[in-house]
């Protein structure tokens, strides 16, 4: 049976003291950055594993949560779900008097890192939302007692938005509207807030009796830049519109619709006469645009609420009795469909 290792094997290790050891994998102290670094390096060569329950038992006055949102930073500026989540995170933080942590993580080019989130050791927990990389994943499952909890991806902890029902609730919608040729635009199917977009996006059709052409289902490409991300979504865009046999309602991820309304506008084609338009994004977007567009949108302080909730659960050792919770997004009809 392998020893577990501890605190004062790595001082032995590396010369220093225990609780040089200590404050350095703790992110506390004044500890060099040098020492830091071989102090991290030498416990990750031993397989050391931090004891999270022993950590919180000396008190939770020391006790703060971290958010990690795995994207890049623009996406993070041009996706209000985003600053929506951090704010409902930062306002029960507060209310509950516990210590926030915030960062911010690039997937694509940090691949093979991980968050400094998982191994300063200031966050007794993290809720984490976008792509889970393989290098986090990996982390976790070597240390599958630290309290995570994924916010719009699958894991063991989790807490989703049910965008099949959104979707469904949407068709139903614009079939009653006597809409039968309907578009996709969502993001890319890698994250599975989108992968469900998609599967409800096909249900509905089924369900609804409408056409289901291949070629109006169009994924974004994720991690590129914002100039070309946009070039793509206008020539997609362009490519739906163009065609005589065009079609007669758009549902729209996040902040392309700013780029639909414009062309649609260009292009005299009129809402919703012509073509109903349906996105999924908050109210922030919806409603400052003309016409103000019908959403689905992220119940996202429902959402905050039950992810803390359930991170403060495995903190205290807790296991939850619902330990992958769907919540479903709300149907919001206004001026364009």
């Amino acid at each position: 049976m392998k020893t577990q290792i501890k605190l004062k094997d790595i001082a032995e290790y590396t010369g220093v003291t225990a609780s040089t050891v200590s404050a350095a994998l703790a992110g506390k102290g004044r500890i060099s950055p040098a020492t830091r670094k071989i102090v991290s390096d030498a416990a990750r060569e031993l397989g050391y594993k931090p004891n999270w329950a022993a950590k919180l038992l000396k008190g939770n006055s020391g006790t703060a949560l971290g958010l990690v949102i795995s994207d890049s930073a623009e996406s993070l500026l041009a996706n209000s779900a985003y600053s929506n989540v951090l704010e409902h995170f930062l306002r029960e933080c507060k209310q509950e008097g516990i210590k926030p942590l915030f960062e911010m993580f690039n997937p694509e080019k940090h691949k093979s890192s991980l968050p400094e989130m998982f191994t300063d050791g200031l966050a007794t927990g993290v809720l984490h939302i976008g792509y889970i990389p393989e290098s986090t994943k990996k982390w976790l499952k070597k240390y599958p007692e630290y309290p995570f909890v994924a916010f719009e991806e699958p894991w063991e902890y989790s807490v989703r938005t049910d965008n099949v029902k959104g979707l469904l609730r949407a068709m139903e919608h614009i079939a009653a509207k006597g809409k039968r040729k309907p578009a996709l635009m969502c993001g890319p199917t890698k994250f599975d807030i989108h992968k469900q977009t998609l599967k409800g996006f096909k249900k509905g059709v089924t369900e609804f009796g409408m056409q289901l052409n291949p070629e109006w289902i169009i994924e974004q490409t994720s991690f590129i830049e914002q100039k070309q991300l946009i070039n793509q979504r206008l020539a997609a865009l362009k490519f739906l519109l163009n065609n005589r046999n065009r079609p007669d309602s758009l549902i729209i991820s996040g902040p392309t619709i700013y780029i639909a309304l414009t062309l649609l506008a260009e292009r005299g084609i009129r809402i919703p006469q012509d073509i109903s338009v349906i996105c999924i994004c908050d109210s922030n977007v919806a409603e400052n645009v003309f016409p103000m567009i019908t959403s689905i949108e992220r119940n996202t302080k429902t959402m905050s609420i039950a992810a803390l909730r359930m991170l403060s659960q495995r903190i205290k050792s807790i296991v939850p009795e619902n330990k992958k919770i769907w919540i479903e997004p709300v149907f919001k009809q206004r001026n364009s469909t």
